[in-house]
């Protein structure tokens, strides 16, 4: 023991990050008495963290109950307001219960029942935490915190904060802007969990009719609910007149629960209309939303909104929450003006799963494309996620690309991921100069999709009995066909386009390329070798076969001699 407390005050000495560690395994109960206030006293900065990190683990470790009375006395000793805050939320976490179903006798039904019923958990002692021991009357150690010495712990604490309330409410209003933060979703997880907060719900509902107070804790009336619950803090005056202070800590607050609460609050006392941008700003920022959705709706009133940067309007329109989304996408319609807003940023919004942001996004990115402006930037509207929103900018791209007559950007939006895309482009393969556009034919040879194969597959069909024979057409009609089908002829077709390649027709290479991935390693190697000779023939050839088939690494020149 002596040596566990003797690691500790070295580690605290020497400020080692493993202190924290060390104090929370130390087990010497007497010894520890001894560190309270060497800790406390320690003004270092490294000192009072590692002090505030202790007493937010929750106070509760075995055998460190002299160490937190101690150094809960020296705080309330000091009027240290911003420590005995953090004294405050962990000692509301140390009651906890849960509801068990369990047998009582019910006298009003003159029954047994099973009925719920509120059991202690957490395995610290109940309120007769200590037993007798033998004839001499010792009592002995226990090493944490009884259930009485838990509830009087957390009245004493609220008891320090309700007379600094009346004797100095600017301390008491800024120690508490600091505490109620500190409090999170995870110690008011369930409705007894709230109940057991005994300090918070005193700060927050302290004349509330519905909650009944006593020393052992908090129930609700008889015929009430918590659902009827409406803010009545604990001296309400401190928090009057407090609007910007209010709204900070809206923004800083973890728990739900004390979001909810300041926000009611905020509502019933204070004239929201008119609020400063700046002070809204934060709220916006949040990552929860039931702030955004308060900070959107007080921003349709705020002063300096037409000044609010574009920037602030896109991010914005990206949060997740609906009732949100619709009031800004409406706001911004009203206040942004579409040159503030950058094409790529238009078309981001439009691709976002909210309707009325993609619609919103989509309107911006009309009104700033015009003649001159290049397909590439609009393309990636065919994976809108908006799917009223992804058919209008299908139609749209569909008439730009038959204008443009675009065969790049047309294989594009038949290899969209959305089959309503597909349908809209794959019409357009009828129309000139798609229709005679081999190259994109034979792309759609290798589509993972089946309704552009079978499209494929009737165009060629209903084609090549009109070709003729000899033709390059033909010759692509029949290869295709016979890529797709597994024909005989493709050993023939693949001979062919090796010869009419080698003899100068390079539009045949794309030609070449997808019939060597279609046949056999056996039934290639003629063609391959006879277009590797010409292509170490002819430099200029190599090139181009280099690039329309990259897979069938030429040797070097002078590799390839005997």
């Amino acid at each position: 023991m002596a040596g566990e407390l003797l690691r500790v005050r070295s580690a605290f000495a020497a400020g080692d990050p493993l202190f924290l560690d060390q104090l929370f395994a130390c087990r010497d109960h007497a010894g520890l008495a001894t560190f309270a206030e060497a800790f406390y006293g320690d003004l270092r900065p490294w000192a009072r963290q590692q002090l505030r990190a202790y007493v937010l683990d929750g106070c509760d470790r075995p055998h460190h109950r002299p160490l937190v009375k101690r150094l809960f006395k020296a705080a309330e000793r000091d009027e240290d307001d911003a420590l005995l805050g953090l004294f405050l939320v962990a000692f509301d976490r140390m009651v906890r219960h849960e509801l068990a179903l369990q047998r009582r006798y019910v006298w009003r039904e003159r029954t047994w029942k099973k009925v719920p019923v509120p059991v202690r958990t957490g395995g610290y002692p109940g309120r007769l935490a200590a037993s007798w021991q033998g004839p001499k009357a010792k009592w002995r150690v226990v090493p944490r915190f009884s259930l009485a010495t838990r509830q009087y712990l957390r009245r004493r604490a609220l008891r320090y904060f309700r007379k600094l309330g009346r004797r100095d409410p600017a301390r008491f209003r800024a120690a508490l802007a600091e505490a109620l933060p500190l409090y999170e979703d995870a110690d008011l997880g369930q409705g007894t969990d709230l109940v057991d907060s005994w300090s918070l719900l005193q700060l927050l509902y302290y004349d509330s009719p519905v909650l009944r107070w006593d020393a052992r804790g908090i129930d609700v009336r008889r015929g009430r609910s918590l659902a009827e619950l409406e803010p009545a803090p604990m001296h309400a005056d401190v928090w009057r007149e407090q609007l910007p202070l209010v709204l900070e800590l809206i923004g800083r607050a973890r728990s739900r629960f004390v979001r909810r609460t300041f926000i009611r609050w905020a509502r019933a006392e204070y004239a929201l209309a008119d609020l400063d941008l700046e002070a809204l700003l934060p709220l916006l920022r949040s990552p929860h939303p039931e702030v955004q959705l308060f900070a959107v709706q007080q921003l349709r009133k705020a002063r300096g909104l037409q000044g609010l940067a574009a920037a602030e309007w896109l991010r914005l329109l990206r949060l997740e929450d609906a009732m949100v989304l619709q009031t800004a996408a409406g706001l911004a319609r009203e206040h942004v003006r579409p040159d503030r807003v950058s094409l790529e940023e238009a078309v981001e919004l439009a691709c976002l799963r909210p309707a009325p942001v993609a619609e919103l996004g989509l309107a911006w990115v009309r009104e700033k494309v015009d003649a001159s402006t290049p397909l590439a930037p609009l393309l990636p509207l065919r994976h809108a996620e908006a799917p009223p929103v992804r058919e209008e900018a299908a139609r749209w791209l569909c008439e730009r690309v038959l204008a443009a007559g675009d065969t790049s950007a047309l294989r594009e939006l038949i290899d969209a991921r959305h089959a309503d895309v597909r349908a809209l482009a794959l019409p357009l393969l009828e129309a000139p100069p798609f229709a005679d556009a081999t190259a994109l034919w034979a792309a759609l040879a290798e589509s993972p999709y089946p309704e552009v194969r079978e499209l494929l597959l009737r165009h060629l069909d209903a084609r090549r009995s009109a070709l003729d024979p000899t033709s390059v057409r033909h010759l692509w009609a029949t290869t295709l066909l016979g890529v797709h089908r597994g024909s005989r002829s493709k050993r023939v077709a693949l001979k062919q386009i090796a010869d009419r390649v080698i003899a100068g027709e390079g539009e045949l290479l794309p030609l070449l390329a997808l019939s060597l991935r279609s046949v056999r390693a056996p039934e290639r190697r003629a063609a391959l070798a006879a277009i590797t000779r010409a292509a170490l023939a002819r430099p200029a050839f190599r090139a181009d076969v280099e690039a329309a088939v990259p897979e069938l690494g030429l040797p070097a020149a002078e590799e390839a001699r005997p």
